[in-house]
């Protein structure tokens, strides 16, 4: 993995927890265009086995060699939450 912060888990890090945790992961193969900020060109994939690195996007599971891999971190889920709206007389 050619991208990361000091601080940032390693690549077998992410990959076990993703597993552990069974959550996405995005990442980036190969070199994107802007190598300050990578997460761009970033897909989100489900990691299938660990072993020989299996992925899957949407309905395709396809293999990748851990060296194409130029970032990686848990993919990170969005949650809007609704909440009921107050009358004008209810108050917080």
């Amino acid at each position: 993995m050619a991208w990361s912060l000091r601080g940032d888990p390693d690549f077998a890090s992410v990959v076990s927890a993703s597993i552990r945790h069974w959550v996405p992961v995005e990442i980036v193969v190969g070199l994107p265009d802007g190598l300050a900020a990578p997460w761009p060109a970033a897909i989100t994939v489900t990691i299938v086995e660990h072993d020989r690195l299996f992925v899957r996007e949407g309905e395709d599971v396809r293999a990748l060699d851990p060296a194409d891999v130029h970032a990686i971190r848990i993919h990170v889920f969005e949650r809007v939450v609704s909440l009921p709206r107050c009358p004008l007389s209810c108050s917080l």
